[in-house]
């Protein structure tokens, strides 16, 4: 903790005593607190509103703050968002979640790239390693801290990301980058923008990422290298001022090294595999919007998505076609209704090995779905409420409603007091209710080996969760703003193992010791979270985020030790401390300061890191910029538990160096 206020003052004491700039000296990318009064999010209630007038917990990562960042993926960009857990797993692999809950397979926290659902439907969490976007075209990242079910569905239970590109008409010309460092020895980048006359805008890219390999928990070199590429393009186009479309398609392919735990008969009764995992798939997205008058506008996505993983422990085959309709309609001077519904099917193709497998190497699912959300002025420009909800009929539980209730309060111009009520489920998955899993191989006495497996289970239903939020946003002057948001999540019917009836299995001569899963586990969590920027001079700003949880579960029935390791595996605080300062003209120094407290239950440690950058624009149109991340931490474990049958890692301090051109 002491470095880390050190490294703060150092950082802001010259650039408190910088003389301030003329306008034209400022970096155009940058937000300043009078843009972030204006900024607009479209996660909360499907439709561009304020940031500043929104009744939920919503931070905004910009274009600026990624550039300046230096993170070379998604989740480092993500750990500084108050409110969220980010763990380093391996060097592919992450452990993310909203207010609690995180894991591998994080459950409660939906993913979303320009309104495409990423949130893996055969074991409902995410594969961040294949997220590898092209990062210099990402617009913003808007993380919603709380339900979003009522606009999202169901899965949206903790937390909403929704990762939004630019227009095609803003990346047009050509950019290059090239970057290296000791964990990533190579990333290149390239893309092309351009306009077809008459017909719109079009941009193509294509980009290589390698990562090299993290020693293991346990300090032996590890087996987690990766190689991926990465390839696609967006044309967006317009006919008048009434309607207006777009298409985007991305398509991946790659390899990732993968050090697998599997049960065995024979002592140590475990057994290590290396093996490499060959990934592929694509996906195509079309967006249309029509405005039929100043009261009324119709927009549509349909999007095709195809994921493929093989591997020796466990192959798939995943396909999604999704269709969503919505409507926006301002039927009476205080009244503005969005409605919609959407169809989705998804097929499964799996091939197991006697360690997992499912009960069906094939799978079809489906989800139908309708909302309405109604935002009511009861006081022009002063209160608003709005309330909805959303109806899904999904293959597993039938049909699920998450309601949601918003209120909004501008006391000032420069003011939001805000509170929020929703309840959101979390669906079963097929991994919840047709997989079988042999978890670990023990002795039992007399020569006898037991094997816990988990088995298909025929009672899980929906985890539920209902939540109760209250927030105020406030910029007393030009130079500060700050953003405080209190929280209480109530949960039941979250799912745990339940032990059955043991068995000897003749063909393999173990004891089996079967559980299935049942929703035997109830608690809630409490938080705090706020967020203040100051601005004092046109060349420097400081962001400090802080975040305080507390997490309370109770199982009935039989215990389960795996059931309540939620309690321990998020922090119960994490600070954030970022500067930025740009002493001369094109030339620009950032800092992240991270002090996260520790995860017992993944046998972390509490930790400070700190993340910096400094970069130089030369005037004929290449940026040098070098960085280091993860200082002061060489070798540290994030997440010392391994999950399913993945091994953790170390992760490494990183130097690295990046040129960026363009023309």
């Amino acid at each position: 903790m002491r470095v880390l206020l050190a490294v703060v003052l150092l950082a802001a004491a010259p650039c408190c005593a910088w003389a301030d700039a003329s306008s034209t000296d400022r970096d155009l990318t940058a937000i300043g607190l009078e843009d972030l009064m204006k900024l607009e999010v479209t996660s909360v209630s499907r439709k561009e509103e304020p940031l500043f007038r929104a009744a939920s917990a919503v931070t905004v990562i910009t274009a600026a703050d990624i550039a300046r960042s230096g993170a070379a993926n998604i989740p480092d960009l993500l750990r500084a968002v108050p409110g969220l857990t980010v763990a380093q797993i391996d060097a592919n692999t992450w452990a993310i979640g909203a207010r609690g809950f995180a894991s591998q397979y994080a459950n409660k926290l939906l993913v979303l790239v320009d309104g495409r659902s990423v949130y893996n439907p055969l074991f409902s969490g995410v594969y961040w390693q294949l997220q590898n976007l092209m990062l210099e075209d990402i617009e913003r990242i808007e993380v919603i801290r709380g339900s979003g079910g009522t606009i999202w569905g169901a899965n949206a239970v903790n937390g909403v990301i929704n990762i939004i590109t630019k227009r095609a008409g803003d990346t047009q010309g050509t950019l290059a980058a090239a970057s290296g460092s000791n964990t990533m020895p190579a990333r290149g980048v390239a893309r092309l923008g351009g306009r077809v006359a008459g017909a719109g805008d079009y941009r193509v890219y294509g980009k290589l990422d390698e990562t090299d390999l993290l020693p293991s928990s346990f300090g032996d070199p590890g087996h987690d290298a990766s190689l991926l590429g990465r390839a696609g393009g967006r044309f967006d186009w317009r006919r008048g001022t009434h309607e207006e479309g777009n298409v985007i398609a991305d398509w991946y392919r790659g390899r990732v090294d993968e050090r697998n735990t599997q049960p065995s008969a024979n002592p140590p009764y475990f057994l290590l595999t290396d093996e490499s995992a060959q990934l592929s798939g694509g996906d195509v997205v079309a967006n249309w919007r029509h405005v039929g008058s100043a009261r009324s506008a119709v927009d549509g996505r349909l999007y095709y998505n195809r994921d493929r993983r093989l591997a020796r422990l466990m192959s798939e085959d995943i396909q999604t076609v999704d269709l969503d309709l919505h409507h926006n309609w301002k039927w009476a001077p205080r009244n503005e209704l969005d409605w919609g519904g959407g169809y989705r099917v998804v097929t499964f193709h799996t091939a197991g090995t006697p360690s997992v497998h499912f009960a069906k190497d094939f799978q079809v699912t489906q989800l139908f779905s309708v909302f309405a959300q109604n935002a009511l002025t009861l006081v022009p420009n002063r209160l608003t409420l709005t309330v909805g909800s959303k109806l899904e009929h999904n293959s597993f539980t039938g049909i699920e409603a998450e309601p949601s209730a918003r209120l909004a309060f501008a006391p000032t111009p420069r003011q939001t007091l805000w509170a929020a009520t929703s309840r959101a489920v979390r669906t079963p998955a097929p991994t919840d209710e047709s997989a079988t899993a042999a978890l670990a191989d023990f002795p039992v006495g007399g020569g006898t080996v037991g094997e816990l497996r988990v088995v298909e289970s025929n009672e899980m239903r929906s985890e539920v969760m209902t939540s109760g939020e209250v927030g105020y946003r406030v910029q007393p002057g030009p130079t500060w703003s700050f953003d405080v948001t209190a929280f209480r999540n109530v949960y039941d019917g979250l799912g745990a193992l339940k032990p059955e009836t043991p068995y000897f299995e003749p063909s393999s001569g173990l004891l089996v010791m079967p559980a299935d899963l049942a929703n035997s586990v109830r608690g809630e969590t409490r938080g705090l979270e706020w967020t203040g920027k100051w601005e004092p001079q046109r060349r420097f700003s400081l962001t400090v985020s802080h975040s305080l949880f507390d997490i309370n579960l109770h199982q009935s029935g039989p215990p389960d030790p795996t059931a309540l390791t939620g309690e321990g595996s998020a922090a119960r605080y994490q600070l954030v401390v970022q500067p930025h300062w740009e002493p001369v003209n094109g030339v620009s120094l950032d800092a992240a300061l991270f002090h996260v407290d520790d995860r017992p239950a993944q046998l972390a440690a509490a930790y400070d890191r700190v993340d910096t950058r400094l970069a130089w624009a030369s005037p004929m149109g290449m940026e040098f910029a070098v960085g280091a991340q993860n200082l002061f931490h060489d070798r540290k474990v994030e997440w010392g538990v391994p999950e399913g049958f993945r091994r953790s890692a170390q992760v490494r301090s990183t130097v690295f160096a990046k040129v960026t051109w363009k023309p």
